[in-house]
C-alpha cells in the first residue's frame, strides 16, 4: 500500500490518470479510528473525533481507480487537539472588563498563547482566544466586535505569569468621546482550553 501526503498527491493522480487516460474515481477503503473521512470530487476530508478525548495520529485507506487499474492509498494524519474536560475559573479579569465597557465598543481582541510543552500549540491557542470569544458573547458582547487570533508559543508572556493564557484588550471611547482601552489575561493550565460557565 502507498502512503500518500499532500505533496504527493496530485503526482500519484497524475500517474495513475496518465497510465489508464480514464478519469479518475476515489472510494474510502478503510474507515478511520478517530473520525470521519469523506470524499466529494476531487477532495478528500477529515474531522477529528474531539469528543473522544484521543489525540494522536490517525490513518484511513482510500482505493484510487481509472478504468481497471487501481491504488490504494494510506492517509495518515498527525496529532490533533483533544478536548481536555477541565476548566479555568480565571474569569474576574473579564467580568471587570464587561462591567466598565466603553459607552462606544470599537473591538475586543482576544489573543491565545500556548506553552511550549503542551500540545498542538496552535490549534489550542485558538482554542483559547475562542474560549474568551464565547464566554463574552454569552455576556451580551457583539460578536461582529470580538477578533480572535492564536498565537501558538511566538509570545511568552513578560507579566510573570504562565504563558497558557489568553490575553484580552477592549478599544472604544467614553461617552465624552475620550480614547479607551482596558486589558486583561485569563490563565489557562497546561492543555486547558475551555472557561468553566
Amino acid at each position: 500500500m502507498n502512503e500518500a501526503t499532500s505533496d504527493n498527491w496530485a503526482v500519484l493522480s497524475q500517474a495513475t490518470a496518465s497510465a489508464t487516460n480514464q478519469p479518475l474515481a476515489a472510494t474510502i477503503k478503510t474507515a478511520p479510528l478517530k473520525g470521519v473521512a469523506s470524499i466529494s470530487g476531487e477532495l478528500v476530508s477529515y474531522t477529528p473525533d474531539l469528543e473522544s478525548e484521543i489525540p494522536g495520529e490517525d490513518s484511513f485507506s482510500i482505493t484510487i481507480s481509472s478504468g481497471e487499474k487501481s491504488i490504494d492509498v494510506l492517509v495518515t494524519l498527525g496529532t490533533y487537539l483533544s478536548i481536555n474536560s477541565a476548566c479555568t475559573t480565571d474569569t474576574s479579569g473579564l467580568n471587570n472588563i464587561i462591567q466598565h465597557l466603553p459607552s462606544n465598543l470599537e473591538v475586543v481582541l482576544s489573543l491565545g498563547h500556548a506553552s511550549e510543552g503542551e500540545q498542538c500549540l496552535q490549534l489550542l491557542s485558538e482554542a483559547r482566544a475562542g474560549a474568551v470569544k464565547s464566554y463574552l458573547i454569552k455576556k451580551g458582547i457583539e460578536a461582529n466586535r470580538l477578533y480572535t487570533e492564536g498565537k501558538a508559543a511566538k509570545v511568552p508572556s513578560t507579566s510573570g505569569g504562565g504563558n497558557g493564557r489568553t490575553e484580552v484588550t477592549v478599544l472604544g471611547w467614553d461617552s465624552a468621546g475620550i480614547r479607551q482601552t482596558l486589558s486583561t489575561s485569563v490563565n489557562f493550565s497546561a492543555n486547558v482550553q475551555k472557561i468553566c460557565d
